[in-house]
């Protein structure tokens, strides 16, 4: 399996190797900013563990050091990621690091203690993670349907922009109506981008 040096966009804030595969992936995946994704994360990072802080000794929850595997699966699905499973307690590996046995396209890859995105059939990693493409897949992300409805898609912004209005009136500093803004301003972003890709706009105000 082919693989090319990718840091997401790391080198352009940050210094030095870092425990950032699920930033790195996002990034790669989506062709978003990395420090935008990097802050997204670490952001639902800390609040996940707030909540567990009486069962958690985790002090430091920025996005350098990993991501807990719920946030990591509710942020890819909240950009409108669909996840695939491909390995089931007492199955065996059913799929490794392979290109043949991996869909065609961009996809976000988990496997064990790693996220890595592969474009069609190419890593893009800052290391060859496939082990020589032996390395199991526990399952993998892929991207929403490129064919949109404009329609509707433009149906979908107007109420999700009302949504963000109406969340932001009832906004008490309260954790839970935060994450309700990020997690709409984050499908926004993911309508635009097949939007943008369908039809080569540099920009959708």
């Amino acid at each position: 399996m082919q693989w090319v040096y990718d840091d997401g966009g790391r080198s352009k804030y940050f210094k030095g190797d870092a425990g950032d595969c699920v930033t790195r992936a996002v990034a790669i995946a989506t062709g978003r900013d990395y420090k935008e994704v990097y802050d997204e994360l670490t952001a639902a990072n800390k609040e996940h563990y707030d909540k567990k802080r009486k069962q958690s000794k985790k002090k430091c929850h920025s996005a350098r050091n990993g991501i807990a595997k719920d946030v990591c699966r509710e942020y890819i699905e909240g950009l409108g990621w669909k996840w695939t499973p491909t390995m089931q307690i007492g199955s065996g590996c059913q799929v490794h690091m392979k290109a043949d046995e991996l869909p065609s396209g961009t996809v976000i890859c988990s496997v064990s203690k790693h996220l890595v995105c592969v474009k069609d059939g190419v890593i893009h990693d800052t290391y060859d993670c496939s082990r020589d493409e032996t390395r199991c897949v526990y399952g993998y992300w892929t991207p929403p349907p490129v064919n949109v409805d404009y329609e509707s898609l433009y149906k979908d912004l107007q109420r999700a922009e009302a949504d963000i209005f109406d969340a932001r009136n009832r906004y008490e500093h309260g954790s839970e109506e935060r994450r309700e803004i990020e997690t709409l301003r984050r499908k926004i972003e993911s309508l635009l981008v097949d939007v943008n890709r369908k039809k080569n706009l540099t920009s959708i105000k």
